[in-house]
């Protein structure tokens, strides 16, 4: 990424623009729960094989894209269209304009959309849970995963499984909730083989 980007894209303005998906997948509203997991994963992508020009308009442009085809991949029976008032009040461009994007940058990904996320793990690590202690862990752990997406570090150091894995385990910690399995049983992964990547989320929560 750096190299493509020709030293442009630094980790901070990275997680900027990670943050910036956020709040406008926010105010579309209604997207897919695994939506900004996979976005972010295709803006890592596209950033590493296109350079883009290190200006807000043009990386906002290939994000609003980002964010509209991971709703699209989460949701693929939904026939939902961008709201023109959020693309118009973010971007101040059109949502022909994040479709004609949404097609370039399915090009320079080869087509290839799909592929396991953190949130594919978390939901296949909590497909049983019911109780409602279990589904407000569930819902941490989403939290979780989603404060990673804007830290660099993580990127390509670190398996989705492993993301996903660390944010479960914290998550019980930080609620005190007895899962009905272990960790080891459910995820595959030792608490032991995660703490790196516990600790590095653990520096990333509110004080």
């Amino acid at each position: 990424m750096s190299k493509m980007q020709q030293g442009h894209m630094s980790p901070s303005m990275r997680a900027e623009l990670v943050l910036w998906m956020d709040a406008f997948a926010r105010h579309l509203g209604g997207l897919p729960e695994g939506t900004l997991c996979r976005a972010v994963v295709y803006l890592d992508r596209v950033l590493s094989v296109r350079p883009v020009p290190a200006h807000d308009e043009a990386l906002q442009l290939v994000a609003a894209a980002a964010v509209s085809l991971g709703a699209k991949y989460e949701q693929s029976s939904s026939g939902r269209r961008l709201d023109a008032e959020v693309v118009e009040a973010f971007l101040g461009t059109t949502v022909h304009a994040v479709e004609e994007m949404e097609w370039e940058l399915v090009m320079e990904l080869g087509c290839v959309m799909d592929g396991p996320t953190a949130y594919t793990f978390v939901e296949h690590f909590t497909r049983f849970f019911q109780r409602e202690d279990e589904l407000l862990v569930r819902s941490l752990v989403l939290r979780l995963v989603n404060l990673m997406l804007a830290f660099f570090g993580f990127v390509g150091r670190i398996l989705p499984s492993a993301v996903a894995a660390s944010a479960l385990f914290l998550a019980r910690q930080i609620l005190r909730v007895q899962l009905r399995h272990d960790l080891e049983e459910v995820t595959g992964y030792k608490a032991m083989d995660l703490m790196g990547c516990i600790c590095a989320l653990v520096e990333l929560l509110p004080k």
